[in-house]
């Protein structure tokens, strides 16, 4: 079974499960592919797909699994030693910088610099960790590091929808 996913939800939320499902069941040949690209289930690239957007189109059945919230983390340090008028933001570049998080962080930050970019969320989270900026992290990732705290703990950026595709001729 080949299972694509975000590298993050991969690394996160799919790979401890999957490894009990496999030692229940170590006639499973289980394959896990962390990619921010959309796997194709037509051209038979996964047999499963975790997604943070829904499919518009294809012969496929889809579940929601979930949501999963967006906040502004950064270094306590990062927030105390810099006035808000000063902040720096950390976001996506290339292909994923249409991602809702990215044009939420960009409405946020009103003009002030996204002045460093970085290809994954993983990247993000490290440069935020390290004095960046701040960055739209996923609470699953950004709430349990020790070296990030919320910007603002009772207000979430943005929320996204977790995805379950798989190619309906494939759903049993």
């Amino acid at each position: 079974v080949t299972i694509s996913a975000p590298p993050a939800l991969a690394a996160n939320f799919l790979t401890a499960p999957l490894v009990d499902l496999h030692t229940r069941n170590p006639n499973l040949t289980i394959r896990i592919v962390g990619e921010a690209r959309t796997a194709s289930l037509e051209r038979s690239e996964a047999d499963i797909a975790i997604r943070l957007s829904r499919p518009e189109d294809g012969d496929v059945t889809i579940v929601n699994l979930g949501e999963t919230p967006f906040r502004l983390y950064a270094r306590p340090a990062y927030l105390v030693t810099t006035r808000e008028a000063d902040w720096r933001f950390v976001g996506y570049d290339g292909p994923v910088g249409r991602a809702p998080q990215q044009t939420a962080l960009e409405e946020y930050a009103a003009g002030r610099p996204i002045s460093f970019q970085a290809s994954s969320v993983e990247l993000q989270q490290i440069a935020a960790r390290a004095g960046a900026g701040i960055a739209a992290l996923p609470d699953f990732m950004a709430a349990k590091d020790a070296e990030l705290v919320p910007v603002f703990s009772d207000q979430i950026l943005v929320s996204r929808s977790i995805w379950l595709v798989v190619h309906s001729d494939l759903k049993r």
